[in-house]
């Protein structure tokens, strides 16, 4: 609740008495009763790690908002973006931005939440609702109360039975078809922290059972906020995989700064395998020359209707953007906050009704991201879809395999947590 309106709010009492004070709280209930919500416009905010690309993800959500707030969408209820609060990849600073946007700026949600080591504990207690990427645990549970929604639901279950085909099995097809190579091995390096750990088992489970050999798997890199300074010695010990052969293929589920610099590490030590990311933009083309790119969504060059929906809805936003997957998944994250608010209907909108409506829908985009069925996919039983993308020479993506969806789930129990 904003400290002029409660200023003016309680001098009208003060001068006009108990009668007027009480006809003037009728006037806008949903103000005392819905923290961010005042009847006309609803306040929200993103919260990241703004070093690792997550500018774009703002760009993404506010275009998408504003098209909100232009075609009427919500008869009327605007949505208002505060701010995009940096986490700086901190557990603690996580906390606090996110209690600063809750308690102290009032907003009713945050979208996009980009977070890796978002606040959930805190937003499920403050019952609050967050909309984003679902890469860390706190999008995941066996119920159907918790406050955060991925797009593509619960990605990273903690001590899952079973998760789905490592990149609906693109990545393997992509080796054993198009490099015609018929055993392939993949290697890969994470970070040292509890997301990562459950990252990297994660992955030794989807790739091991798309038919890829895992030579080498660990989490040795440093977290950020962590910097590392030489990159060379997880780069030796990547090289040194396999029998001294190396593995054909690494794959680096990392920030945007590691990514960048592992690819640098790994040419220079005259690696000429296929180096995997997940990073797919037109701004990162000269950097990730000859690296493929693993993306949740249809890639724009595929054009289908959605993608170029999305896209032009970004331009007309902000013309100079260039498209990547933070930037989609920062448009789809408001997208699904938008539809699950149009779906409620303003007039009955809180948090709490909020929470059961998004806790029960399939959100998608047809032949462009999902189909993602909650409550169901809180506990990652939801359909993978993915893509794969080749940037040959820097100089653009072309689309290796298409989007694609798999209902195929292959076991976590018994597989290791490394491997090398």
């Amino acid at each position: 609740m904003r400290a002029r309106w409660w200023i003016a709010v309680v001098s009208a009492v003060a001068l006009v008495g108990v009668v007027s004070g009480a006809a003037a709280a009728r006037t806008a209930p949903h103000a005392q009763a819905t923290p961010g919500f005042d009847g006309k416009t609803i306040k929200v905010a993103g919260l990241g790690f703004a070093a690792s690309f997550n500018p774009d993800a703002e760009v993404g959500a506010q275009a998408r908002f504003a098209k909100a707030n232009e075609s009427n969408e919500l008869n009327g209820v605007k949505i208002e973006f505060a701010e995009f609060a940096d986490d700086k990849s901190d557990a603690a600073t996580s906390v606090n931005e996110a209690r600063r946007l809750v308690e102290q700026e009032g907003v009713f949600a945050i979208v996009p939440m980009m977070s890796s080591t978002a606040p959930g504990t805190y937003m499920n207690q403050k019952q609050v609702p967050y909309f984003g990427w679902g890469i860390d645990t706190s999008y995941c549970g066996p119920g159907d109360k918790l406050y955060g929604f991925g797009f593509d639901g619960c990605v990273l279950p903690p001590n899952a039975k079973a998760v789905p085909d490592f990149s609906a099995g693109t990545t393997y097809k992509y080796m054993t078809e198009t490099l015609a190579i018929k055993k392939p091995t993949i290697a890969t390096v994470g970070y040292d922290s509890a997301g990562g750990k459950t990252s990297n088992q994660s992955f030794i489970a989807q790739a091991t059972g798309s038919g890829l050999k895992v030579v080498w798997a660990k989490t040795a890199l440093p977290a950020p906020p962590a910097v590392v300074g030489d990159y060379s010695p997880f780069v030796q010990q990547i090289l040194a995989a396999n029998g001294g052969k190396g593995p054909d293929a690494v794959w680096l589920p990392l920030s945007f700064n590691d990514v960048l610099n592992m690819v640098k590490a790994l040419r220079s030590a005259n690696y000429q395998g296929t180096i995997v990311t997940a990073l797919y933009s037109d701004a990162l083309l000269k950097p990730l020359a000859n690296t493929i790119a693993v993306a949740p969504i249809a890639p724009f060059e595929q054009h289908s209707a959605g993608t170029d929906a999305m896209v032009a809805t970004i331009k007309a936003y902000k013309a100079d953007a260039k498209p990547s997957t933070v930037m989609a998944v920062g448009y789809l994250s408001a997208d699904f906050f938008v539809k699950a608010v149009k779906k409620l209907g303003t007039k009955n909108l809180t948090r709490q009704a909020l929470q059961k409506t998004a806790a029960r829908m399939t959100y998608g985009i047809p032949n462009t991201v999902g189909p993602t069925q909650f409550p169901r996919a809180f506990q990652a039983l939801n359909t993978y879809c993915a893509a794969l993308v080749t940037n040959a020479d820097g100089s653009a993506w072309s689309v290796a395999e298409p989007y694609t969806c798999t209902n195929k789930f292959n076991k976590v129990k018994g597989t290791a947590t490394e491997v090398g």
